[in-house]
């Protein structure tokens, strides 16, 4: 009776598991640097992206070698994969819907602005006509 009897060699499909386990339990998320803003959104978004994940499941998937045994494995990795990216689907949504609104509010400032310059430049040109000192020529 062989000593190596009662252990099992890895094969290269508990391999595959073991390096897909690994992803997923080494989730490498970047936090902001104490110095940053952590109250903006947008930025708290993408740091929540799970870009590392995606970039070594791709890998992980192109690394099978050819071997079709692993349809199983590939379909777990394929369904993480998709998962991830749904992931940072919606957090890129989330930063695009945070910067319109953010967009928005400005032009709104900057329409304010123009209408009150407009309104100012009215005055002005009523006050020339009336044959009163410009305000802006002291």
């Amino acid at each position: 009776m062989s000593i190596l009897a009662g252990l099992s060699l890895p094969t290269p499909e508990s391999e595959r598991i073991l390096e897909l386990e690994g992803i997923l339990a080494h989730d490498r998320r970047s936090l902001p640097a104490r110095g940053e803003s952590q109250t903006d959104p947008a930025a708290l978004h993408l740091t929540e992206m799970p870009t590392e994940r995606i970039r070594r499941f791709t890998h992980a998937l192109g690394t099978t070698g050819g071997n079709l045994d692993n349809d199983t494995i590939d379909f777990l990795t394929i369904r993480l994969l998709l998962n991830d990216f749904t992931s940072a689907v919606g957090h890129l949504r989330a930063v695009a819907n945070i910067s319109a609104s953010l967009i928005d509010t400005a032009a709104k400032s900057v329409r304010e602005a123009q209408e009150l310059m407009k309104v100012e430049d009215g005055r002005e040109e009523k006050m020339r006509a009336l044959g009163g000192s410009d305000p802006g020529a002291s």
